[in-house]
């Protein structure tokens, strides 16, 4: 079978910093290669792999070869030269001298093989991960003193590498072949479209220049400007994260830094809401973090399964969506570039709990298909901010995906003194039945002075249109609009304004107002007061939050909660009695 190549240096390549050639790494090169080709497998192979790791002394390794077949991955640490133990120590000649190493080959690579799992370029959980040793110009009896320890059975020798019939490629077989028979939970051999998928979704930078590079902590905190990020190292170390955390706790930041830590591996960023997918869209682009596909989850969906589910299906109820998502995955190979993700990240995740995410991460999150237990995620959850929760029974869907992962509840609010108030009266409003049980909370805010909450009533639609008209207009005229955004509750859309608009049409239509859309979202706003629905809104946040509502009996309080807490510095409630 042909062995597939992935290595950007060539054989010519293989040389010292003096110019001179690496003889046993070119030997080894044409070994494998010569050998590999005659084996009845397919075999995968990266040359002279550099990775620099994140972490508290910055691990930098080196990696001579990485050899992938459907039996497991195997670490090559090539030493060539005369190598020799003395009094249990490994020993290389340079210039007719005998130098001492600081560890052993073997031991060296073990490190690089446990640098690959601790940073999620290799899963143990998706492959067999083994090493060897490859001294092709020396000739040992035993790799150490005592028996017990010895690992000639994974040394390739001057021996082997002079024989005519020995297979370097046989050797690796043998090799992971006794090593998996001492594991507990027996591991099974992976078919070839695993094995592809596993190739396609080694990190993009290992893929084509062999050089890979993860962001330090300490460059994060200071690309993200913030004083401390401490469970960013924590998260580093875990490939399923649960995250608890309510507005204004520094989740999307948690999510960039996440993003940029790994930003030479391949992500994928999924969300309810189209504009928060634009924003997010724009704000990794804006880094120049460009590895990470944001989707909207229905839109994803679709794209996932060819139109087979569609927008009727995404708007339908939960229930008949998420059989629908089972029956495709049951009855569809998918394709590579969905499984071909290193991480999968779901915002908001409590929007779409119930509408087959699950699934989604347990297929795609891992090619076993069990990506909730052995995948790699990073989700987020408030269970405040989902809608009907108890009904839709939002914490027993999340405990299928938090019983697998580490759990992380960010429990302070990080914005300013102001947005903390906001969201303290946004949690007594969000559970109230009516908008007539509200009228306590409101009289509290009307009787408090020097307050970030302000109340506005209004008896006539005509007033309140009068009053935003004049409130754009001062914006517009302070180019102060980029700060401020106006809501408006769904109870809006159900009043009558001039002739046969309603009020929530003839605002769009106001000479300083401007509809917000997944286009304009990202462009300067100093001109124009920026406008749209609550809900539309939902998970992301501006300054000063202008809320547009109507008194009535279908009130939603919840929809309200969601709308005060996109306030960071101040809100003002515009109330048409």
């Amino acid at each position: 079978m042909p062995i597939k190549n992935h290595s950007v240096r060539d054989l010519n390549s293989i040389r010292k910093l003096d110019g001179s050639l690496l003889a046993g790494e070119r030997d080894m090169y044409m070994r494998i290669v010569e050998d590999c080709e005659k084996s009845p497998l397919t075999w995968h192979m990266f040359y002279d792999l550099s990775l620099n790791f994140n972490g508290d002394s910055r691990q930098s390794i080196q990696i001579d070869f990485l050899l992938l077949s459907i039996k497991g991955a195997i670490i090559v640490e090539v030493k060539g030269g005369i190598i020799s133990i003395h009094d249990g120590n490994y020993c290389y000649e340079y210039q007719g001298i005998t130098k001492q190493m600081s560890r052993t080959p073997f031991k060296q690579a073990d490190t690089y093989k446990w640098a690959l799992v601790n940073h999620h370029i290799l899963s143990m959980n998706e492959i067999y991960i083994d090493t060897v040793c490859a001294f092709p110009h020396t000739h040992l009896d035993s790799t150490a003193g005592a028996e017990e320890i010895d690992q000639r059975y994974k040394l390739w020798t001057i021996d082997n590498q002079s024989s005519g019939s020995d297979s370097f490629a046989d050797f690796c077989l043998t090799v992971l072949d006794y090593d998996k028979e001492g594991l507990k939970h027996p591991m099974t051999d992976l078919t070839e479209n695993q094995l592809n998928l596993l190739v396609a979704r080694l990190a993009p930078t290992i893929f084509s220049t062999s050089n890979y590079s993860e962001t330090s902590v300490s460059e994060i905190l200071n690309w993200l400007r913030i004083s401390n990020l401490d469970t960013l190292k924590s998260l580093s170390k875990n490939n399923r994260i649960f995250i608890e955390g309510g507005p204004g706790t520094g989740k999307t930041t948690i999510a960039k830094g996440y993003i940029k830590m790994f930003s030479e591996q391949k992500g994928l960023y999924l969300c309810w809401n189209k504009l928060l997918q634009s924003r997010i869209q724009y704000l990794l682009k804006e880094d120049g973090l460009t590895s990470c596909d944001v989707m909207q989850y229905g839109s994803f969906l679709m794209r996932l399964t060819g139109g087979k589910i569609t927008y009727a299906d995404i708007e339908g109820p939960s229930d008949v969506l998420t059989e629908k998502i089972i029956r495709f995955f049951n009855s569809h190979t998918v394709d590579i570039p969905f499984i071909g993700y290193n991480y999968i990240i779901v915002d908001e995740i409590h929007d779409i709990l119930d509408k087959g995410v699950i699934e989604v991460l347990d297929h795609l999150a891992s090619m076993t298909n069990c990506g909730l237990s052995k995948g790699r995620y990073l989700v987020f959850f408030d269970n405040e901010q989902g809608y009907n929760s108890e009904a839709r029974e939002l914490e027993d869907l999340a405990s299928v995906i938090s019983q697998n992962s580490a759990i992380y509840c960010l429990l302070d609010n990080k914005r300013v003194r102001t947005n903390l108030e906001i969201v303290q009266v946004a949690s007594k409003v969000k559970d109230l039945p009516s908008y007539y049980d509200l009228n306590p909370v409101l009289d509290d805010i009307e009787n408090k002075e020097d307050y970030p909450i302000s109340i506005h009533r209004f008896y006539e639609p005509k007033d309140m249109l009068k009053y935003i008209k004049q409130l754009s207009d001062d914006l517009h005229e302070k180019r102060a609009c980029a700060n401020y955004i106006l809501l408006a509750h769904s109870s809006l859309k159900r009043v009558a304004g001039i002739g046969k608009k309603d009020i929530y049409q003839i605002i769009t239509e106001l000479k300083n107002v401007s509809e917000l859309t997944t286009e304009n979202i990202n462009t300067e706003w100093d001109d124009n007061l920026q406008f749209t629905s609550i809900l539309s809104y939902k998970g992301l946040e501006n300054h000063h939050i202008i809320l547009a509502l109507k008194k009535e009996d279908y009130f939603k309080c919840f929809e309200l909660y969601i709308g005060m807490t996109r306030a960071i510095v101040s809100l003002k409630l515009l109330i048409l009695e």
